[in-house]
């Protein structure tokens, strides 16, 4: 009995022996196991975690607004001109043209790029200016006209076409394509044959003369840029900088130096320039026909009020829609004298092999070396209601205002207030009035 007994427990300690041996083994291979799935489940870096995962679609684009701060950007596609706004984050990538990774305040509004983003959270992963062959630009352009009725743009002797959705950028704030003017320098970028955006990089502002009496009829000189015939309220467009400005008329002469900044009116007062003591005479025009223009030594003067002029000889030129230009030479002496004009109707012309017929037909009359229509076209500039208008410079009164129409390229100035802004326009020979209104630029 004894025996049996020590046997019994010699068995359940081996027994025993045997079962930890097991639950050792079990808890290795499950300690094993756990450390493997760790391993494969482990979380990113705080490095990979700012990453923006490259998906979605990718479109070229016109960015039209880079917001550091918001993290946002808005951009119109160049194939059917669809607007879409969306967010970024810190992970964003940015290329350049040239693969170089750049940030993204290094884009700006106005370049094209290949934009990758989530259609569905409109989130911009990707942005690189854009490699597509079909993308193009040019720097420095100032060879340029638009042409606004067929929407077209010539850059030297090319011709491309522009949308209504066509992006110009001044300042960083978008205008009107109209408000391009000639003597601007600009980058303009295109997709296939369309020009898609414009951002002047040299713009233009005004420069209006006051106090200037005694410079009428003389010649101004814009640091060898602009040089003009001075008249009364003119305003002059001229490209942004600073500028040696000299003002001469017959015994009078002025220098200054001024400083021309973009979309903003320079004032220059010539109050400084004081008057020699001439002797004068009063001189007034009775002539037959009333809206009879007056010019006199090329200078237009009111036509129905007393004059006073520099004892001596005068150049009179006088026009008038339906009549013969009357031109004279007359001699003003010390005080009144009054002039009688009688305007001759226009004689009908008839070329050899060419009768005339009973309609009316444009004429036209020559007005210092410019070509005015004289019977048939006018130009109407019918808003900003009470905005000053300017034609190429001079002044021709408060919109909504008439004035007889000169064919090709001219520039009109409006200043409504404190805003100013010169508009591009064509104008053409034809049957109708010229009806203009820039109340919604």
């Amino acid at each position: 009995m004894k025996g049996l007994t020590v046997m019994k427990r010699t068995s359940r300690a081996l027994i025993a022996i045997i079962l930890t041996c097991c639950m050792m083994a079990a808890c290795f291979i499950g300690v094993s196991g756990c450390s493997s799935r760790s391993t494969s489940t482990r979380r990113p870096s705080s490095s990979s975690q700012t990453q923006t995962k490259e998906t979605g679609d990718t479109v070229t684009a016109v960015l039209t607004l880079v917001d550091t701060e918001s993290k946002n950007m808005r951009f119109r596609t160049v194939d059917n001109y669809e607007d879409v706004l969306c967010s970024y984050n810190v992970g964003i990538s940015v290329i350049s043209k040239s693969g170089e990774v750049i940030s993204a305040s290094q884009l700006i509004e106005g370049m094209v790029c290949d934009i990758t983003y989530d259609t569905e959270d409109r989130i911009i992963s990707k942005v690189r200016v854009s490699t597509n062959d079909d993308v193009w630009e040019q720097r420095n352009v100032s060879n340029f006209s638009v042409d606004e009725t067929a929407h077209e743009i010539t850059i030297g002797k090319t011709l491309y076409t522009y949308d209504e959705k066509t992006i110009v950028f001044s300042h960083d704030k978008e205008i009107s394509i109209l408000e391009l003017n000639r003597m601007d320098s600009l980058t303009v970028r295109g997709y296939k044959h369309e020009v898609v955006s414009i951002i002047v990089d040299t713009g233009h502002g005004y420069v209006s003369l006051t106090n200037a009496s005694l410079f009428y009829g003389g010649l101004l000189d814009i640091g060898g840029l602009v040089v003009k015939s001075i008249e009364p309220n003119m305003v002059i467009t001229v490209t942004e900088g600073t500028y040696k400005l000299e003002a001469e008329s017959g015994e009078y002469s002025t220098t200054k130096t001024i400083t021309v900044n973009r979309d903003e009116l320079t004032l220059v007062s010539f109050g400084d320039v004081r008057p020699n003591v001439t002797q004068t005479g009063n001189v007034k025009f009775d002539i037959n026909i009333d809206n009879a223009k007056l010019y006199i030594d090329n200078v237009l003067r009111d036509a129905d009020g007393i004059l006073t002029l520099t004892v001596g000889s005068h150049t009179v030129v006088i026009t008038a829609d339906g009549y013969n230009d009357y031109k004279d030479t007359i001699s003003v002496v010390s005080g009144y004298t009054e002039y009688s004009i009688d305007m001759e109707d226009e004689e009908e012309t008839t070329y050899e092999g060419e009768t005339t017929t009973g309609e009316e037909e444009t004429t036209t009359t020559v007005v210092n070396g410019e070509t005015i229509v004289s019977t048939t076209n006018t130009v109407t500039v019918q808003g900003p209601e009470g905005a000053a208008i300017y034609f190429d410079s001079s002044y021709k009164g408060i919109a909504p205002v008439t004035f007889a129409m000169i064919t090709g390229t001219h520039n009109i100035t409006v200043l409504n207030g404190t805003d100013i802004a010169t508009y591009t326009v064509n104008l053409v020979e034809g049957a109708d009035d010229v009806l203009l209104d820039f109340s919604q630029y």
